[in-house]
């Protein structure tokens, strides 16, 4: 998973964006300060094992950040 995040400051608390299921998290990713509210930066992680069958996904921002977007892939995509 890659997400798009700009953050101004630290603020208080964390940062974070988490993706899931209803009962199963299934990434987490901590947003950095980029200074800016317009200052990008990709951060991304590893997707944990994902449940089988169809489920709907939720994406959670928590703290004070922006996202421009968010991408799922397989290893070595580029699309």
């Amino acid at each position: 998973m890659e997400a798009e995040t700009a953050r101004e400051g630290a603020g208080p608390g964390e940062a974070r964006l988490v993706l899931g299921t209803v009962d199963q998290v299934l990434a987490e990713l901590d947003v950095p300060v980029t200074g800016d509210r317009y200052a990008w930066t990709t951060v991304a992680g590893d997707l944990a094992a994902l449940p089988e069958g169809v489920h709907d996904l939720r994406l959670t921002l928590h703290g004070a950040f922006r996202l421009a977007a968010f991408r799922l892939g397989g290893p070595g995509r580029t699309d």
